[in-house]
């Protein structure tokens, strides 16, 4: 929000908090209540005259998606497991497959046999998420507090071409640099959907 100084100089201006769609009714309030704090005793701003602009941004999530096949060659790397499913979870089997990565029956869980949805359901309940419902970035930061670990999330169409200077790190499309842990599970999101990386060196 952005008020017209009347002593002349810069404006006024003050910015509020994200929010997402259930509590996007708090915005303005929000914003004019900083507004009020931070205006001092001594200072005239034109309240008529204000602007407010809003961004909105699309947080990316995932769900079930088809392959294209330039994307092949990436998708059939032994250093990624792809899922293949028809609802809204491919979040929570693709990190259970990397959670998971040292359990005896990994080749199984890789496969989609019904333990990894027992595992998956478990991973999403602990979580204290919704089962069937896609997972957005902003879910991110609580889920990686439940499983004591950071998650790190690679962007499909930024993956550098090989012999390329470039870090992998500029294909990260998450990463919560407030989480302070060892474990790191990497996942390949895909417009729509994320895969897991069992071994990112290799990938």
């Amino acid at each position: 929000m952005q008020f017209p100084s009347q002593q002349g100089g810069d404006d006024f201006e003050v910015r509020s908090n994200t929010y997402d769609k259930a509590d996007s009714y708090r915005m303005l309030a929000d914003v004019v209540d900083k507004a009020k704090e931070l205006v001092q005793s001594d200072r005239e701003v034109k309240l008529k005259d204000f602007m407010v602009s809003f961004n909105i941004v699309r947080i990316p999530d995932g769900g079930a998606r088809s392959v294209c096949r330039d994307k092949l060659s990436i998708l059939n790397k032994t250093s990624v497991n792809r899922v293949t499913n028809d609802d809204n979870n491919c979040f929570w089997h693709a990190l259970t497959m990397v959670i998971y990565a040292n359990h005896k029956s990994i080749e199984t869980i890789k496969k989609g046999r019904p333990i990894r949805t027992h595992l998956a359901m478990e991973l999403c309940e602990h979580c204290g998420c919704e089962w069937n419902k896609k997972v957005s970035f902003d879910e991110i930061p609580k889920i990686e507090k439940k499983i004591n670990g950071q998650i790190l999330i690679l962007d499909m169409e930024q993956i550098p071409v090989l012999q390329t200077t470039s870090s992998i790190y500029n294909s990260l499309m998450y990463k919560n640099d407030e989480v302070k842990s060892d474990k790191q599970f990497w996942l390949l999101h895909d417009f729509d959907h994320y895969h897991a990386i069992n071994n990112i060196k290799k990938f």
